[in-house]
């Protein structure tokens, strides 16, 4: 009674308001929707009936754009078609306000991904991983040195104590990869997950990792993997319809992957849902010629 009490007398002042924006439940899924190198960051209903425009990128491209805990904010990677415009790390308030650089000192950063309570964020730094705040303060780095320099797939386990990476491993004196490495933050130690591949991300329960399998040098191999190394499973092989080549993101309920994923003959890519029991993929974009969407994420409560 006294919650409610107080929730009602609140509403006279700045309103009852849940600690989940209504926006990352309507629209709980975002990604990057454009031709080429140009286009918006978007926000979609879950089976893509409904869009909402989030930024509008006339002269850059946005990659890994993940929600916050809390579903108020999103970051991503903005790169610019221009070599001399906007590139780095930026969060974006999901009603659209308050797009803002994160400019630690050392900058440089790419990629990224939140502390399972929102306060943090690990990125790449180099050839290195690092934690900083929110905001950009705090600029703390990580006992890695063999961070992949091509792919930025960051992925922090749900109970706070291992981040998922793309790593090199050497051979012969000479670095191969990316592969699949987990750094774990209580021994301060890295391990390979998965030789030939990237972008490894943490089912919601944290028991399973997805990730992009690379064969002979050509990612698509959208395989699944438990968190201890065992039973390698590919879900979506390279060349089938859909085939994933640019990210994916896990249903809250782990059942499902939404992945991005080349569309032939049209010249375009779709976001496409898979269930975790195999079989038919669902196009959920209907993409014109030359239209790309691709990175996806889905919000989940937390």
């Amino acid at each position: 009674m006294r919650r409610l009490l107080a929730c009602l007398g609140a509403l006279f002042v700045v309103g009852c308001r849940s600690s989940t924006d209504s926006r990352a439940v309507e629209f709980p899924i975002v990604f990057f929707d454009g031709c080429c190198l140009t286009g918006r960051l978007m926000l979609m209903s879950e089976d893509g009936s409904a869009q909402s425009q989030l930024l509008d990128l006339p002269h850059d491209f946005a990659q890994y754009p993940r929600w916050s805990p809390d579903g108020r904010k999103i970051v991503f990677f903005r790169n610019s078609e221009n070599p001399r415009g906007p590139g780095g790390l930026f969060i974006i308030n999901v009603d659209g306000t308050e797009l803002r650089e994160i400019s630690p000192p050392t900058g440089g950063l790419v990629g990224a991904d939140w502390s399972p309570d929102g306060s943090k964020l690990v990125v790449y730094s180099g050839n290195g991983l690092a934690i900083i705040g929110a905001d950009g303060s705090g600029f703390t780095p990580l006992p890695v040195a063999n961070a992949h320099p091509l792919t930025w797939g960051l992925s922090w386990s749900p109970d706070g104590n291992e981040i998922l990476y793309n790593g090199s491993h050497d051979v012969g004196g000479f670095l191969a990869g990316p592969d699949v490495w987990v750094f774990n933050i209580v021994t301060r130690e890295s391990r390979m997950l998965a030789a030939q591949g990237s972008d490894g991300r943490w089912s919601p329960d944290g028991r399973r990792v997805a990730y992009i399998a690379t064969d002979q040098g050509d990612p698509g191999n959208l395989t699944v993997i438990n968190s201890d190394g065992s039973n390698p499973r590919i879900l979506v092989p390279k060349g089938s319809a859909g085939s994933s080549r640019t990210d994916f993101t896990w249903s809250p309920d782990g059942t499902r992957l939404l992945y991005g994923g080349e569309r032939t003959p049209c010249g375009c890519a779709e976001l496409y849902s898979i269930s975790m029991d195999g079989g038919e993929s669902t196009n959920l974009t209907h993409n014109p010629p030359g239209r790309y969407s691709r990175r996806p994420d889905w919000y989940r409560a937390r």
